[in-house]
């Protein structure tokens, strides 16, 4: 068969060839490009994961050249991505970025480990202070639970419409709140927390009172500090009719030394320290060698208190409040002091409280003067305009202060701390005099009884 002469074709059979010859060489082209991005991505999977000719390749060098150059790190160091030298600059920079971003996504998602929370299932809890609840629905969502839904009872000073008015969030945690079960208080005053009616009676395991502030907007700072202490020491006074009676929190058992974070218990009554098996009933009581014993009693309720530990919180010396109130309260409280004896707490430990732990807390003020807007105690009739205008611009010089402390206090660790406190049971009369008797006076208590 012999084939025309392309010079004796028509034009429209020229463009015809031309025009499949041009269709071909664009297929071939989007064929080889298909090819490239396919071995492209292959390359980055190996490069990512390490994998390959080229990545085993370069594990061998580095393998031959730790073994002759020692602890020394190679040039191609495990710090360095590990990239195949087949590919090109901005492949290689491509390459790396991908086992970048995998590292950090392995990284994101590695679980942190969660700080310390003071609650367990079983607990009746009372939150006392409560803004716009938000911490009270926070501890609905942690996982696994940290309490019992419907023992928890969140209280708030100000009144159900006024906690709406002044944040409007509020509900959202509130619908939570009761259909978990929990109890939701409004106009419960901390410091008459034995006078609310349906509070009576009741006994909590922890009262918890966060960021306490009496919220007057007091500018000067020597009295906002005695007005937050007066609000501290009536607490104090308020809640210990509402903390479950119980024994003292037991001392820490010490850890072994062969195994770390185990724990074991050495019986002293037990000679041959025998290792005794013990298993539960039904009451709760517990089975051993000796038969059946009753369950142990639970412990005494304890108050958490959470504070800022920047300036000027710290001035308010909340641990001191509570462990040294009898001696602190006669100077703080407003005359006539309130009848009884100032509480004495002790405190069983401190921790650093960390916002992260709580997912959808969202701290709320609980101010609701607006500075440079509201007036108050009639200063606008007792105030020139010049006065007025030196004040306004005092408070929010003082505002601007109060929050650079807050931005630094809140990045700073530790900034927010948690002191638990325990309180101290009073003595009776019998026990004071056995005291007086072993003290003595002198070796004449001891010689009474026959002492030598």
């Amino acid at each position: 068969m012999q084939v025309a002469d392309p010079q004796f074709l028509p034009l429209p059979a020229l463009r015809r060839i031309a025009a499949l010859v041009t269709a071909q060489a664009a297929k071939l082209e989007r064929a080889k490009k298909l090819a490239a991005a396919e071995d492209l991505e292959e390359r980055k999977k190996n490069a990512a994961a390490g994998t390959g000719p080229a990545a085993r390749k370069r594990r061998r060098m580095e393998a031959k050249g730790k073994a002759k150059a020692g602890p020394a790190l190679t040039p191609t160091s495990s710090a360095a991505p590990a990239v195949d030298e087949d590919l090109s600059g901005d492949e290689v920079e491509e390459a790396t970025g991908v086992k970048a971003v995998a590292v950090e996504a392995r990284k994101a998602v590695k679980p942190r480990k969660r700080g310390t929370i003071p609650f367990a299932q079983g607990e009746h809890v009372l939150l006392v202070g409560e803004g716009n609840f938000s911490y009270a629905a926070s501890l609905l969502l942690m996982s696994p639970p940290v309490l019992t839904p419907h023992l928890l009872t969140a209280t708030s000073y100000d009144s159900a419409q006024a906690v709406h008015d002044k944040y409007p969030d509020a509900k959202l945690h509130l619908d939570a709140l009761v259909a978990a079960g929990a109890t939701v208080l409004f106009g419960v005053d901390a410091t008459a927390l034995a006078k609310t009616p349906q509070l009576k009676g009741r006994e909590f395991d922890r009262v918890v009172f966060n960021f306490p502030h009496t919220g007057q907007g007091i500018t000067d700072q020597a009295r906002n500090v005695r007005a937050n202490q007066t609000l501290l020491l009536l607490f104090f006074r308020s809640v210990t009719p509402l903390l479950r009676q119980g024994l003292p929190s037991a001392p820490e058992v010490a850890k072994s030394k062969k195994g770390k974070g185990k724990k074991r218990r050495v019986d002293s009554d037990d000679e041959d320290n025998v290792p005794v098996v013990e298993d539960e009933d039904e009451d709760g009581g517990v089975l051993g060698l000796a038969g059946v014993t009753p369950a142990p009693p639970k412990t005494a309720g304890t108050v958490l208190i959470t504070l800022r530990t920047a300036l000027p919180y710290s001035l308010w010396s909340v641990p001191q409040l509570g462990t040294k109130g009898p001696l602190l309260a006669p100077s703080i409280l407003p005359r006539p002091l309130p009848r009884g004896q100032q509480p004495t707490f002790k405190i069983k430990r401190s921790f650093e409280f960390d916002l992260r732990d709580y997912e959808g807390y969202e701290h709320r003020r609980t101010v609701g003067y607006v500075a440079g807007v509201s007036s108050r105690a009639n200063e606008d009739l007792t105030l020139t305009a010049r006065e007025r205008g030196l004040k306004r611009r005092e408070e929010k010089e003082a505002k601007e202060r109060e929050e650079k402390e807050e931005r630094m206090g809140t990045a700073a660790k530790g900034a927010i701390r948690t002191t638990e406190f325990e309180l101290v049971p009073e003595k009776d009369e019998d026990d004071a005099y056995d005291d007086d008797v072993i003290k003595g006076v002198g070796d004449q208590g001891m010689r009474k009884w026959g002492g030598k």
